[in-house]
């Protein structure tokens, strides 16, 4: 069709959905919770109209409720039942209150927007109607505490190591799918809303990023994209490695 060719190439039609981050992101070294906020600019270039946007809320799975937990069968290969390691990995699910916490949802002017959250999944209502060619600019506020990925699992976390008197207990965070992202919205399927089970990955629009993270003096952050202010983060015998 005019949107995709038979070889898989984009057509003269073919289109795709941009979506703009400004994100400011803190991590808290003490309770392992990550605070964020992201000024999201949602360009429509599809030739549908659309009343609503669907955000993919992955952290949302290590809810005791989610689809993923409430589907997942308690064997784990064990043959007398449930294996040690699920039972404990079971009770902290329930005691630890993982997921997203959505603080809040507003629009360009402070107004707070509606939005349903559905598992992994978070829709928020425009007020006005997307055009072809229109943008629309929020912001999204957000927490979450990490995962034990020892415990736990999943892609994502916080592996602590044994306390010493010099040093505490050291950490490192892994840290992926842990911010509010939009999901794909194309000519073939329309919204890309599936929950997210644990297995597989989701493709999401192309967009430009803004990123600035806090974390503790002491902490090495590394991370995909490009490094505006090496030499306020890092040392001379970094910033000489990294080159």
């Amino acid at each position: 069709n005019d949107e995709r060719r038979a070889t898989g190439a984009p057509g003269p039609a073919y289109w795709q959905q941009q979506v703009d981050y400004v994100i400011e992101a803190r991590l808290d070294e003490n309770s392992h919770v990550i605070t964020g906020a992201a000024t999201v600019t949602y360009t429509n270039n599809a030739p549908d109209t659309l009343d609503f946007l669907w955000f993919l809320l992955d952290q949302n799975r290590f809810r005791p409720d989610s689809m993923a937990n409430m589907t997942a069968t308690a064997g784990n290969g064990v043959p007398e039942g449930a294996s040690a390691y699920g039972m404990r990995r079971r009770e902290m699910i329930e005691d630890n209150g993982y997921g997203f916490n959505i603080t809040g949802v507003t629009d360009a002017n402070g107004q707070a927007m509606d939005f349903t959250i559905v598992d992994t999944l978070m829709r928020i209502d425009l007020d006005d109607v997307l055009e072809t060619g229109d943008s629309v600019t929020f912001t999204i506020e957000w927490n979450y505490r990490l995962v034990e990925t020892r415990r736990i699992g999943g892609r994502a976390g916080v592996e602590c190591f044994e306390e010493t008197e010099d040093t505490g207990a050291d950490c490192i965070y892994q840290v992926a799918q842990w911010f509010p992202r939009a999901a794909v919205f194309s000519d073939y399927e329309g919204w890309h809303n599936k929950a997210f089970l644990g297995s597989g990955e989701f493709t999401l629009e192309f967009g430009d990023y803004e990123v600035e993270i806090t974390v503790p003096d002491d902490h090495i952050v590394s991370s995909t994209g490009t490094l505006e202010n090496d030499r306020e983060v890092l040392t001379a015998t970094q910033r000489s490695r990294l080159n």
